[in-house]
């Protein structure tokens, strides 16, 4: 599901009381993670077991300001929920690693060659994350929850992400390098037809993950 028909879902239910969020989710030990309406999010955190995801939307100003009430995290993790740096960092306080990573936007038509930015607060039993545009990672590992992936703690959850997007890249350099090839190869056969858009796609994608 993407963020659109999650975004509908919480308009139907009571969205006012989570601006911004874009889905929430609860996983009791030895269950299958669930989404998590919003009217039931102060007990799932209250909770003294299992763990819960709370993904927002950083355009909405608003966003900041609920995470802010409903979650107890150092003034640090709460500081990258606001949005508003974009340089790569990565520190920890009282048991809660945050930081801001980064992640290719999700695009629905095409394979998007844009860098966009996670910013996340994550401890054992609580992740937040929140992003200006939809990412392929976070996307990819929401897929995955509704799939049946189980991980045991949001530890487990924010590093399934971290891979998801490492593997992302992997995939996509293997295919930039077979494209190089193709070019030089028709390059050498003097078929020069196609070689400029291709390179222009791959020297897109290289800056952007340069960046």
């Amino acid at each position: 599901m993407n963020d659109a028909s999650h975004l509908t879902l919480l308009a139907a239910d009571d969205q006012h009381h989570a601006p911004g969020l874009v889905w929430a989710y609860r996983a009791a030990p030895g269950k299958a993670p669930e989404p998590l309406a919003p009217r039931d999010i102060e007990a799932a955190l209250a909770s003294a077991d299992g763990w819960v995801w709370l993904h927002v939307d950083l355009v909405d100003r608003r966003a900041h300001s609920w995470v802010s009430h409903a979650c107890a995290l150092p003034a640090s993790a709460h500081a990258i929920l606001e949005g508003h740096e974009d340089s790569l960092v990565l520190a920890h306080e009282n048991g809660v690693v945050h930081g801001i990573s980064a992640d290719l936007h999700g695009e629905i038509a095409h394979q998007s060659t844009t860098i966009g930015r996670l910013h996340f607060a994550v401890s054992e039993r609580l992740l937040v994350t929140g992003r200006r545009h939809p990412l392929a990672a976070v996307e990819e590992v929401h897929t995955a929850l509704a799939a049946g992936l189980r991980p045991a703690t949001a530890f487990e959850l924010f590093e399934t992400l971290v891979m998801a997007f490492c593997k992302t890249i992997s995939l996509r350099l293997a295919a930039a390098t077979k494209r190089l090839d193709a070019v030089e190869d028709h390059l050498v056969t003097e078929r020069l037809a196609d070689e400029r858009r291709q390179l222009k796609d791959v020297r897109r994608l290289a800056v952007s993950l340069h960046r």
